[in-house]
């Protein structure tokens, strides 16, 4: 028969049981009254991208100066100057430039 006192416990040994009164657990067990479930007018109404201030400010300002025509279906490798035409979030003309990554260690895991 297994019990859940560890061997060695007698009848002069002292135990401290601690444990939840039964009305306590009654009221975990019971639904609690008046509470209202979550309503959907609380989820914030999506804007589509198009549609946000940020966005609208560079639709409005065109395509920048020296933009290439990209193709999603086309796979081309970067160009060696970088890419050219992208503005910055602040409306600067900025050139993205790519650099080759060779890892000669012994210990590298790319």
């Amino acid at each position: 028969m297994a019990t859940c006192f560890p061997d060695g416990v007698g009848k002069k040994d002292k135990l401290v049981v601690i444990g939840t009164p039964i009305a306590d657990l009654a009221m975990a067990i019971t639904k609690p009254q008046g509470v209202k479930p979550p309503s959907d007018d609380a989820k914030p109404k999506e804007v589509p991208l198009q549609e946000e201030t940020k966005h609208q400010k560079i639709l409005e300002k065109g395509l920048p100066d020296g933009a290439e025509v990209g193709n999603s279906m086309d796979t081309l490798p970067f160009p060696e100057a970088g890419l050219k035409g992208i503005l910055s979030h602040m409306g600067k003309p900025i050139r993205l430039t790519f650099k080759v990554f060779t890892c000669y260690s012994v210990y590298c895991t790319c």
